[in-house]
């Protein structure tokens, strides 16, 4: 699989689009993908795909992307009732 110097996406299609998946979205994961995801973007075509995470934190990942001017990181986001699913 390729790599970066900033690490290694969840998934890599055809060495174009770097997938990020992330389950949740506490702070510090947040903070975390907004890293990882910055610096695949400089290779790859960049998706962050949030699963389960409340629609305030998606959005609140998306200013702070604005904000950093990295806008061209698209954000997907899963809703899923983790606990839910996870009780299954």
């Amino acid at each position: 699989m390729p790599s970066h110097s900033e690490g290694q996406p969840d998934i890599v299609i055809e060495d174009l689009i770097a997938l990020e998946l992330k389950l949740g979205l506490s702070k510090k994961e947040r903070d975390r993908a907004i890293g990882q995801c910055a610096g695949y973007s400089r290779q790859w075509l960049t998706l962050l795909v949030v699963i389960g995470a409340p629609l305030t934190k998606t959005k609140r990942l998306i200013e702070l992307l604005e904000d950093k001017d990295l806008q061209q990181i698209e954000v997907w986001t899963v809703e899923v009732d983790i606990e839910e699913e996870l009780d299954d």
